[in-house]
């Protein structure tokens, strides 16, 4: 059985794990942010043209709802594939954490520190190793919530925009 030394290293390398996946997650982030302002600003300022949907330049109505589509399909890719699993991986590394510390106590049932939310040792036994969260539970998290919100502002302003100068393009 490992001693509260190397469970107290395992606890950093763990911190450690979650601040490089958190450093990652930003800059995934803001490129994907970044992308969508250059293409606004591109739209807004005319340096590139765009021609949407007909061969006869107007914009159907038929287009339209594809166009939008194809924006619900990557804003749900966004959100399940890029923000969800990061954010997952970033409650099961605390939960880890929480472990690590609570087996490094000299007695682990009277650790201040549960392995998951709302569970504690009872009493003279060992805590669990930690479970997986569900899949969906990461993204009531505060800086998901964020990150989820300004994705959605800012694809819903690059439709706008999109929108109107197709509409203006008639």
């Amino acid at each position: 059985m490992p001693d509260s030394k190397e469970y107290i290293d395992l606890a950093k390398i763990n911190a450690e794990n979650h601040k490089t996946r958190q450093g990652l997650e930003w800059k995934i982030c803001f490129a994907l942010w970044g992308g969508m302002a250059l293409a606004i600003w591109l739209l807004l300022d005319k340096k590139i043209t765009f021609s949407v949907f007909s061969i006869d330049d107007t914009f159907s109505l038929d287009g339209k709802w594809l166009f939008m589509g194809a924006y619900a399909v990557m804003l749900l890719t966004i959100i399940l594939c890029v923000i969800e699993p990061l954010h997952r991986a970033h409650m099961f590394d605390r939960r880890w954490q929480h472990y690590y510390m609570t087996m490094a106590a000299e007695e682990p049932s009277k650790s201040p520190v549960s392995c998951a939310p709302g569970t504690k040792p009872a009493p003279d036994e060992p805590p669990k190793p930690p479970t997986k969260p569900p899949w969906c539970r990461s993204l009531i998290q505060p800086w998901a919530i964020a990150q989820i919100i300004t994705t959605v502002v800012l694809l819903f302003f690059t439709l706008l925009v999109v929108l109107g100068l197709a509409r203006s393009s008639k």
